[in-house]
């Protein structure tokens, strides 16, 4: 059976050279493509939350642990994760979840609610 498209005839050719691994040409790819590395500095939007998680709440997409040196115009907080977000497919703009404590040391007076900051790890 000639598999069809739309009516069309779907055709395929692997040319191959004289004396070629036709096993090997014809086998599926089986590489692995290396995943990109984080960069170590990153710029986005900053955000506080006011549930009650500690003074000390930095929530990133980075693994929990990962140590972050966070800047914005008020001043810079070094950190470390301990809680994953913000999420990505609501809030793609934010890298940075920051306590109430912290957002006031990074971007000045909560009222501000997001302001751009620099994260590095």
């Amino acid at each position: 059976m000639i598999p069809t498209m739309g009516g069309a005839v779907l055709a395929v050719a692997v040319i191959l050279s004289p004396g070629a691994n036709t096993d090997a040409a014809l086998a599926p790819a089986t590489h692995e493509v290396a995943a990109k590395p984080l960069p170590r500095t990153s710029h986005g939007i900053a955000s506080y939350v006011r549930a009650s998680l500690g003074s000390h709440y930095l929530a990133s997409r980075l693994p929990k642990g990962t140590r972050l040196r966070v800047c914005g115009p008020a001043g810079c907080i070094s950190g470390t994760v301990n809680d994953y977000g913000p999420s990505k497919r609501l809030h793609p703009e934010r890298i940075v979840d920051l306590s109430a404590y912290w957002f006031t040391n990074v971007c000045g007076p909560l009222s501000m609610g997001l302001c751009r900051v620099t994260v590095e790890r």
